[in-house]
């Protein structure tokens, strides 16, 4: 049987146990999709240029003209691009011709490097709840993980998708991010976010969760470490590969 003392010493531990979960200054960890958990902005700007080529003005479509897109909703990135090049289609038009191009290359994305070793760790030995935010759509998102519902199934608690109703505004404005730690359940604050393009990373910013990691292209590097925020509130933590991602930084 157990003894008096035992209980005693049991309800202690579970309690402590509790209290330290309760104070764990991060519970939860939420991605972006595409370039940061998939590598599939390189596929989509290759399918930009393809259309742009083809119909386009003749200007350069420059990383300095994707920094302005990339992270951000579908709806503006395609029509930033049909306006700046003149290009002589409707949005469905162009859209169409896009997904030609991608509609056999997009399943076949693989992860970004390390970070399948990442999510894995947050989730099953730092017990972090992780979620999926992207501005792509739900029919878009469902294509670029067929080949890894394993994966998502195993580490990931929600995806939330652009065509959300409670998002108002897509990133840089920090709704997605919002509404992902709403639906885990956490608060802004306690939130890691990772994104690799720089509305994105603003987007995170603007919540002012606690950590904030970018994984720049090398030519969005500088920009990047230079946007506005409250570094008193939100650490922002610039990475070249997820595998130097510092695990103390939860603590």
């Amino acid at each position: 049987m157990t003894s008096f003392l035992e209980v005693i010493i049991l309800i202690f531990m579970l309690n402590y146990s509790f209290a330290q979960e309760s104070n764990k200054k991060i519970k939860a960890a939420i991605f972006d999709l595409d370039g940061t958990l998939l590598d599939t902005q390189r596929l989509y700007d290759e399918a930009n240029q393809i259309v742009i080529d083809q119909y386009g003005n003749g200007k350069q479509y420059s990383p300095e003209l994707q920094i302005k897109i990339h992270g951000a909703p579908p709806s503006f990135g395609n029509k930033y691009l049909i306006e700046y090049f003149e290009i002589k289609l409707t949005m469905e038009e162009f859209m169409n011709k896009k997904d030609e191009y991608l509609k056999d290359r997009i399943p076949q994305c693989k992860p970004i490097e390390g970070v399948k070793e990442l999510t894995n760790l947050l989730k099953h030995k730092y017990g972090l709840k992780l979620a999926i935010a992207t501005s792509s759509f739900k029919n878009s998102t469902d294509i670029k993980l067929t080949n890894h519902k394993d994966w998502i199934k195993e580490d990931f608690d929600i995806i939330i998708t652009g065509e959300d109703k409670r998002i108002k505004k897509g990133k840089p404005s920090p709704d997605i991010f919002l509404v992902a730690a709403n639906d885990l359940g956490v608060k802004p604050e306690e939130c890691i976010i990772f994104e690799d393009a720089i509305n994105g990373v603003q987007a995170g910013l603007n919540t002012g969760a606690s950590l904030v990691v970018g994984l720049p292209d090398d030519y969005a590097k500088d920009i990047m470490k230079d946007l506005p925020h409250d570094d008193t509130r939100t650490k922002l933590c610039i990475l070249k590969s997820f595998k130097d991602f510092d695990y103390s930084l939860l603590e």
